[in-house]
């Protein structure tokens, strides 16, 4: 029987940074029924983000998914489970606008894309266009941080 690749070489992740660690955030099968045992359903994800304790809520479970994936790669090296307190003393009104945009990111990774057969381009749902037009554009952060509008 023929082996069946369960990755493929697309990066399936978004990199976060807190603290001295840097977590690899993807919507995993464990993360999505987190997410939905919580929220219902992950189309109010997005929406729900905008709530600050909502938004440390859903980083906690993708950043713990994300410790789970590390410990399964490195068992010599466990890193310890995170909660909303541990994640809300590394962000703050400086970086938390950027933060955001993270999870619609997160979302555009995780999710399959599917390919018109007819003319081999790349289709995108509503809903994931929802998401990612969610994540600011780096022109829009510089112009923020400079003070510029």
């Amino acid at each position: 029987m023929k082996a069946i690749p369960v990755t493929n070489a697309k990066k399936e992740y978004v990199e976060l940074k807190l603290g001295n660690r840097t977590y690899e955030l993807s919507l995993t099968l464990n993360a999505i029924i987190e997410l939905q045992n919580i929220f219902g359903d992950l189309t109010s994800v997005t929406e729900k983000s905008r709530d600050l304790n909502q938004l440390l809520i859903i980083f906690r479970i993708l950043v713990n998914d994300a410790v789970d994936n590390h410990n399964d790669d490195f068992p010599e090296d466990k890193w310890s489970h995170v909660d909303e307190r541990y994640i809300g003393r590394k962000l703050n009104l400086t970086n938390l606008a950027s933060l955001k945009g993270i999870i619609p990111a997160v979302f555009g990774v995780s999710l399959p894309e599917t390919k018109n057969e007819e003319s081999d381009e790349t289709v995108v749902s509503d809903e994931m266009k929802e998401l990612l037009d969610e994540i600011p554009d780096n022109d829009d952060e510089k112009n923020s941080d400079s003070g510029q509008s």
